[in-house]
């Protein structure tokens, strides 16, 4: 009796987990990411926001390393021209409440800001980078190119 509860408990975990994944393949990021919308009178600009504590796992420094990674070494010239930034953010730290309050932040979270056209978006990455940091790092940095390139 016992080995059949364990076995189908075993049987649950695995199915629910197959189906998770099989979203994660499927998602879009204009429909599935976009946490809000809003009209703003600023210049283009691609901003990467990593919101994370005072202490940090190691999934937290891995999603940290490859999103900032990825963005200084791929966009080094729109950097410099103001058009892409990198900002992290100690949501731990005095001072940031109006930044965590507007992005909703209540963990280590990767999101996307974009103004084009005086119309801005934020995408919230955080799901989708916790759950393919180690195995699909190259996801998060798909998601993140793609919304960069609007601006630029």
């Amino acid at each position: 009796m016992k080995n059949l509860i364990i076995l189908l408990v075993t049987i649950l975990l695995f199915s629910c987990s197959s189906s998770k994944k099989e979203k994660v393949e499927e998602t879009n990021l204009e429909n599935d990411y976009l946490q809000s919308e809003a009209s703003v009178e600023e210049p283009d600009i691609a901003e990467i926001y990593y919101f994370h504590g005072t202490r940090r796992c190691a999934s937290c420094r891995a999603v940290s390393k490859v999103s900032q990674g990825f963005t200084l070494v791929n966009y080094k010239d729109a950097i410099e021209k103001g058009l892409v930034k990198v900002i992290m953010i100690d949501f731990d730290q005095p001072g940031n409440e109006e930044l965590v309050e507007k992005f909703k932040v209540t963990r280590s979270s990767l999101f996307v800001r974009t103004v084009k056209d005086k119309h801005e978006s934020i995408y919230n990455l955080t799901d989708m980078a916790f759950l393919n940091v180690d195995l699909h790092p190259e996801k998060i940095r798909e998601a993140i190119k793609m919304e960069i390139e609007k601006v630029l």
